[in-house]
């Protein structure tokens, strides 16, 4: 089952469902090189934000379309700079898996570092007048509990009424390594517990 094809089969009902007026903001962070959330939110209608540290040259030709707003950074919970490792897979580079964590299942001996801007989601919030958001969609490779951290100290109505983040990844869960290591599998389940708190 291809998982990203099922949820970009599924938005547009569940936008319908949350926010059929289309006064939030989606949020696509980590938008990678394919499967473009960005893009469908701007086709149904969606003021939409898309961060990525490191945009790829069909990321960067959405910048000029008026529904989607292009942040090159990484959403973090710091305002400042970060290192950020290129991802690689079947020894080739594969931006996919570039992460601010080293120790990612994607990032080798042959990564290359590189400093990108980073920011707070509430700063991001306030820098883009957001009022509302609807979908937020997270795929920060291993960072996503620090973000998902941040919804805690937002107000009530800006709470997303819908969030989708990725977890694992690299090898089998029974594994216990890469996406599934114990430091990741531990910040899913505090993630999972934070919205449930929400």
């Amino acid at each position: 089952m291809n998982v990203e094809k099922e949820l970009l089969a599924i938005i547009p009902k569940l936008l319908k469902a949350y926010d059929a007026d289309k006064r939030g903001t989606n949020f696509d962070v980590g938008v990678g090189t394919f499967n473009f959330y960005c893009e469908l939110f701007a086709k149904l209608g969606y003021s939409t934000i898309a961060i990525e540290p490191l945009p790829s040259q069909a990321v960067k030709s959405f910048i000029g379309n008026p529904k989607i707003t292009l942040v090159e950074g990484c959403l973090l919970d710091k305002n400042g700079t970060v290192e950020i490792y290129s991802g690689v897979y079947n020894d080739t580079e594969c931006t996919d898996v570039s992460s601010v964590n080293k120790d990612w299942w994607g990032i080798t001996d042959k990564s290359q570092k590189k400093i990108v801007s980073s920011f707070t989601l509430q700063t991001l919030i306030t820098q883009q007048n957001i009022k509302e958001i609807s979908y937020f969609k997270i795929d920060t490779e291993g960072s996503e509990e620090p973000i998902i951290l941040q919804f805690t100290s937002l107000h009530q109505t800006l709470l997303p009424k819908v969030i989708e983040f990725e977890y694992g990844g690299g090898s089998a869960k029974k594994e216990g390594k890469d996406g599934w290591a114990n430091k990741y599998f531990t910040g899913t389940i505090q993630s999972i517990h934070t919205l449930k708190n929400l």
